[in-house]
């Protein structure tokens, strides 16, 4: 019993600032936004606990959703990310370009028409001769390409960051690659 209060105020404080960084770029990522509003479920669990499930199959039945995912890429291919002010927003605007991008990923790359089992299905842990989806720099933000781990490790975690104080390995807490040990999506950006 202890442990759990423990651990979920741990969470408590650890979750507490992202929360602080919905409002930020909201315009921004506001495809971004639909999407999670209209397919994904939050649930509760005891003890404060929180679990989510994005509907992908509802997703991909929308007609509207290629055009959603290619006005969100735009928005985040003319972004000039020098025009972040301050750590909140920066780390907002990263954290909400990564999950974005895995989001996207799942929903486009369709090995045979159908939704992968696992991100390992792109190839990399199983086939050393193929570079995981977090290698491949496929991701435009500002004109530049970049992979999901340059954004995670580079950016978030990268040298700039400690440099300016920014570095906090509680990005792991935030950043979702979409396996069922991530950490939960939120509705809200």
């Amino acid at each position: 019993m202890r442990l759990t209060r423990s651990f979920s105020i741990f969470l408590a404080l650890t979750l507490v600032p992202v929360l602080a960084w919905a409002d930020i770029n909201p315009g921004l990522y506001q495809e971004y936004q639909e999407l999670l509003t209209k397919y994904l479920t939050e649930q509760t669990l005891p003890g404060n606990g929180l679990v989510s499930a994005f509907d992908y199959d509802a997703a991909m039945a929308d007609d509207e959703l290629a055009k959603t995912l290619v006005s969100q890429r735009q928005a985040l291919e003319q972004f000039d990310p020098e025009t972040l002010e301050g750590r909140e927003e920066s780390v907002a605007f990263w954290v909400n370009a990564y999950n974005f991008f895995m989001l996207a990923q799942i929903l486009t790359e369709r090995p045979d028409g159908e939704l992968i089992s696992s991100v390992w299905d792109y190839g990399g842990r199983l086939n050393p001769f193929v570079d995981s989806i977090f290698e491949r720099k496929k991701f435009v933000v500002g004109c530049k390409r970049l992979s999901l781990d340059g954004i995670e490790k580079g950016i978030l975690l990268g040298k700039e960051y400690q440099s300016r104080g920014w570095k906090d390995a509680r990005v792991h807490f935030v950043v979702n690659c979409a396996s069922v040990g991530c950490p939960p999506l939120r509705k809200q950006i």
